[in-house]
């Protein structure tokens, strides 16, 4: 008998010992994490992959926020369904953002 098939009989015999390999080796299936309720406009920005100065932007065509200034706080779950349901418009907005960002870089460029 080789060895692979002896370990494999003596495993068939304790279940109690696979049962703690498992604990040890696989990993145990991952917890949901609590789900983010409000982030900075940075953080939702780095969040959707676009500029802070985009989501600034988003901002104030009317993302859902509470406070005011540097403290808002996007309402991340009401800020994904409005950036969804206004797909076209913050497309839009983040495409003229980009046009204006390059439009400084060029001006600085040209001097």
């Amino acid at each position: 008998m080789s060895v692979l098939a002896a370990i494999v009989a003596e495993l068939r015999a304790h279940p109690e010992i696979v049962a703690e390999i498992r604990e040890l080796f696989i990993a145990p299936a991952a917890k949901p994490e609590a789900e983010t309720v409000y982030e900075r406009v940075p953080a939702f920005a780095a969040r959707v992959a676009i500029s802070e100065r985009s989501a600034w932007n988003l901002v104030k065509l009317g993302l859902p926020c509470i406070g005011e200034r540097r403290g808002r706080r996007v309402v991340v779950a009401e800020a994904l369904a409005w950036m969804r349901d206004r797909k076209n418009a913050v497309d839009d907005s983040i495409a003229k953002s980009a046009r204006a960002s390059a439009r400084r870089a060029a001006s600085r460029g040209s001097r």
